[in-house]
C-alpha cells in the first residue's frame, strides 16, 4: 500500500507565541481551521470530535503535546485514509515571524493516492491561509 507524506509550511508576521495562541487549544479547531464547524471534546480517550459541514464527524485523538506542537492520529471519520499520523508545530523564525509546519503520513483508501493527497492538503492548506487571515484582521491597524 502506498504511504504518503506530506507537509505544508506557512510564515506569520506575528512571534511564535501569538501564533501558538491561536491552534493551542487542541479541542478548539473550529475556531480557525474552515473544514471543521464545531469541536467536541472526549476527555477519556483524549480525543476530539471535529464536526464537518453537513454533519460528518472526524475523531482525532493527542498523542503527544508540548511547547508549540501537538501530534494526533485518526481514529474515525469519512476521510479517505487510514493510518493518519499528524504533527502541526510551530517555529520561532525570528523575534517578529513564526512558521507553521504541518505533516502527516497515512494511505489512501478507496481512491486514488494523487486523491487522498489532495484531501488532505486543501485542508491543511485551507487552515494554514485562514490564520494568515485572523492575524492581518488581529493585526491590522483600527480605523
Amino acid at each position: 500500500m502506498t504511504t504518503i507524506n506530506i507537509e505544508k509550511r506557512k510564515t506569520y508576521p506575528v512571534d511564535a507565541e501569538h501564533t501558538w495562541s491561536l491552534i493551542s487549544d487542541f479541542y478548539a479547531l473550529h475556531t480557525w481551521l474552515p473544514a471543521v464547524t464545531d469541536t467536541r471534546r472526549e476527555d477519556a480517550t483524549r480525543s476530539r470530535i471535529a464536526v464537518l459541514p453537513g454533519g460528518g464527524e472526524v475523531v482525532e485523538q493527542l498523542l503527544d503535546d508540548g511547547r508549540y506542537f501537538h501530534r494526533y492520529r485518526v481514529t474515525g471519520g469519512p476521510m479517505p485514509v487510514t493510518g493518519f499520523v499528524a504533527e502541526i508545530r510551530v517555529h520561532a523564525r525570528t523575534e517578529t515571524t513564526s512558521e507553521i509546519v504541518w505533516q502527516a503520513e497515512f494511505q489512501p483508501s478507496g481512491i486514488p493516492a494523487a486523491d487522498a493527497e489532495g484531501v488532505v492538503a486543501g485542508v491543511f492548506d485551507g487552515g494554514l491561509d485562514n490564520l494568515a487571515s485572523l492575524i492581518a484582521r488581529e493585526t491590522a491597524p483600527a480605523d
